[in-house]
């Protein structure tokens, strides 16, 4: 099975500091253009001390 490695810089979305999520690290809400996007925590590194940018690489098996 092929291994696709993505690496995605996204901001973090605004109502997340609003939600509960964010202290479980449970899963991360990001905002691109008017999509949302959920991401389950799998491998997640901080870039911003301020959790306003995460730098976060997702495996898709085919």
């Amino acid at each position: 099975m092929p291994k696709i490695l993505i690496l995605l810089i996204l901001r973090i979305y605004d109502k997340a500091k609003n939600l509960d999520v964010i202290q479980n690290t449970q899963y991360w809400v990001f905002s691109v253009g008017n999509t949302n996007i959920f991401v389950f925590k799998k491998q997640i590194w901080l870039v911003n001390e301020k959790l306003t940018c995460f730098l976060f690489s997702v495996e898709i098996y085919l």
